[in-house]
């Protein structure tokens, strides 16, 4: 029978939708960082680091946030606590992005003591 693996192949696209990538507990304390000065004056440069989430029926923002997830998961991994998006691209059935990690110890004590770098966005979660 020829219909038996096109129905396989639906169930298992269904099925992949929505596994958005996990953050680690580690990766739960890394910080989005929104200006370049601010890292660039308070921060270790670790490197780039690159994450891709797609899903079976389009990009959404589900996937969007696993690749965030991603992201913040590798930033951790390298000893990191903020990083900073420099290309986000999505189309079709991903989402991608490109980030530079850096260790800021105490650059959220940093935005949070001084209110006009909240304002200007310096760190998000």
């Amino acid at each position: 029978m020829r219909i038996q693996p096109i129905v396989v192949a639906i169930c298992l696209a269904l099925s992949s939708h929505g596994c958005v990538a996990k953050l680690t507990p580690a990766g739960a304390e890394v910080n989005r960082a929104r200006d370049l000065a601010f890292v660039a004056q308070n921060c270790e440069f670790l490197g780039e680091v690159m994450a891709t989430e797609d899903g079976a029926w389009g990009h959404n923002l589900k996937d969007r946030e696993g690749a965030l997830n991603r992201i913040r998961n590798q930033v951790a991994q390298m000893g990191g606590d903020v990083f900073l998006i420099t290309d986000e691209s999505s189309g079709g059935f991903a989402w991608h992005f490109v980030a530079d990690a850096f260790n800021c110890e105490g650059a959220e004590r940093i935005a949070v003591g001084d209110s006009s770098e909240i304002q200007r966005g310096v760190l998000s979660r």
